[in-house]
């Protein structure tokens, strides 16, 4: 009796065994007619223009083409096919601006192992074409806004304040100017002066000496009612290991001048150390034998303008 139950116990085991491998059989088996079967997709290819030496666009041409394809499933690697570009060769010709009828052979067309191009359009581009030509314009601030009731803005400068432009010759002798993006005067503050700001390129120009479409800009900014207030700043002395010498001065006093600001104010009745300005004397360029004149140097924060230091110099020995 326990031989037949355990006889049967291993047909029922047997039996699922058989059903679960029948199973993956069968999904194995829809996989590989699925990826067996041919399949049809769209994709915009990029196109990559080769034109004459010394001529541009004048119009902005169209980029990217339709392309229909057909291929099985396991062939057809999307990632692959979006990476291909259409490459389309404008014959060197002579005179100035002119319409060019071009026509997109299907041999320009990357076609991957296993995959057929089924149609694709546009089969003809019109391009408009004219000769280059560089023009060097000078580079426009545009300001928005307006600055804190406690400042006021006495000039800037633009670094640099031209650019080479190159393009169409009919666009490029049209342009007198290339414009910032708006700088927006309500965020700026005393201590951040020096911005960067991207400058606005017109479609179909490039730029002939910038890395990227972007300038600086310092802004002289000074306070309406500046407050002004003296101090007096330890001198700090930088030598060489082992230097020794004598100083005619020790401490420097400085008079600056910053904003009548709540927040200055507060920094004031702190303490003068509130005010982040340093003074010091270089004398590692300097053999000390016998009396130097040494200028002191300062170092500060933009929120404080220096008006006088006093002594402007020390003498060591």
């Amino acid at each position: 009796m326990n031989k037949v139950m355990t006889v049967s116990k291993k047909l029922r085991e047997t039996k699922y065994l058989l059903k679960i491998i029948s199973v993956l059989l069968s999904l194995f088996l829809w996989f590989f007619v699925l990826k067996s079967q041919p399949v049809s997709i769209e994709e915009k290819l990029l196109i990559q223009y080769e034109l004459p030496e010394g001529y541009t666009f004048s119009k902005k041409p169209i980029e990217k083409i339709n392309v229909y394809l057909e291929g099985l499933r396991a062939t057809l690697r999307r990632s692959d096919i979006e990476k291909a570009k259409v490459k389309l060769i404008i014959a060197p010709f002579k005179g100035g601006g002119f319409i060019y009828l071009a026509e997109i052979p299907v041999s320009s067309i990357p076609q991957p192992t296993g995959v057929k191009i089924k149609d694709y359009h546009p089969k003809k581009i019109k391009l408009h074409l004219e000769k280059t030509t560089t023009k060097r314009v000078p580079i426009n601030l545009v300001l928005k806004g307006a600055l804190s009731e406690e400042l006021k803005l006495n000039s800037y400068e633009i670094l640099p304040a031209d650019v080479l432009i190159s393009g169409p010759e009919t666009l490029i002798n049209s342009i007198d100017k290339i414009s910032t993006q708006e700088l927006e005067l309500s965020s700026v503050k005393i201590d951040e002066l020096d911005k960067k700001i991207k400058i606005n390129i017109p479609d179909l120009v490039d730029l002939q000496e910038l890395d990227v479409a972007e300038i600086r800009v310092l802004l002289r900014v000074e306070a309406k009612e500046p407050m002004r207030r003296e101090i007096e700043v330890p001198i700090k002395f930088i030598t060489s290991s082992g230097d020794k010498f004598k100083s005619s001065h020790k401490v420097a006093r400085v008079m600056v001048e910053y904003l009548n600001t709540k927040k200055n104010v507060e920094s004031k009745a702190e303490g003068d150390n509130k005010i982040d300005i340093n003074v010091y004397a270089d004398l590692t360029r300097s053999e000390i034998s016998g009396k130097k004149s040494i200028v002191l140097k300062i170092e500060k924060t933009p929120s404080f303008k220096v008006i006088k230091v006093e002594p402007s110099y020390i003498t060591v020995e």
